[in-house]
């Protein structure tokens, strides 16, 4: 693919609340607002909750985890039965997550998932594997999602960088990116672009960035087996 000589890195925010949103809700739940002092910093928020009907939820902030658990023993009823996916969907659609952040549905047994799309590209974790945005655990029979996980995506902010030149980005591909050499041979047959996660652990609360990245797919041949192959190149300086 076409590598420009910019790109855009994105620095993606957390769900926890800043000094002023601390101080609201501490003021909202009538805690003493000397038990904060002077630049109050939230490490973390978690909320648990029954929706109007009696279903259980969860939030962590931090990485803007929501859970859900279906407690009601009703069945829905439909003019047809849904498959998975159709159900999985609706519910998504139903409680207004922005459905383009999400790839199309992945169905294996009874679990539905759901994979993190920016700005239409993957989302990669260092190691190649997609990152999951949503696990949806679906019952047939009854027609209903029975537990969910579920990642609340927001806007990032934007920066542009200077990209790698084709060397560079070739040379780090031969190195094996971000995972390093395998073992074996490897071949790459396909090439594209998509996002891969970094984070900043050196400093708090941790920063998380989606940095371009050149992705090859393949496979390694190692002690005569045949594996399948991912490798991450990231692209900007």
């Amino acid at each position: 693919p076409v590598v420009p000589p910019e790109m855009t890195v994105l620095r993606l925010r957390h769900g926890r609340p800043n000094e002023t949103e601390l101080r609201n809700i501490t003021k909202s739940l009538f805690i003493p607002i000397g038990f904060l002092g002077e630049g109050a910093q939230a490490d973390e928020i978690n909320l648990s909750w029954r929706d109007t009907n009696g279903e259980r939820w969860s939030y962590h902030g931090s990485d803007r985890r929501v859970e859900y658990w279906r407690i009601s023993t009703s069945t829905k009823t439909f003019k047809e039965a849904k498959s998975a996916s159709s159900l999985a969907l609706g519910f998504m659609g139903d409680h207004g997550l922005d459905l383009k952040k999400f790839s199309a549905p992945s169905v294996k047994s009874n679990k539905v998932n759901f994979y993190a799309l920016q700005d239409g590209l993957e989302i990669k974790n260092p190691d190649g594997s997609s990152m999951l945005y949503a696990e949806l655990t679906i019952n047939e029979t009854r027609q209903q999602v029975m537990h969910a996980l579920l990642t609340l995506p927001l806007d990032p902010d934007r920066s542009d960088y200077e990209t790698l030149s084709v060397r560079q980005a070739t040379q780090l591909m031969a190195s094996g990116g971000l995972g390093g050499t395998p073992p074996g041979e490897v071949t790459i047959n396909r090439t594209n672009i998509a996002w891969t996660l970094v984070e900043d652990k050196e400093i708090w609360p941790v920063k998380r960035y989606l940095i371009p990245a050149l992705i090859g797919t393949g496979v390694v041949v190692r002690d005569g087996a045949t594996e399948p192959y991912v490798i991450v190149v990231p692209l900007t300086k």
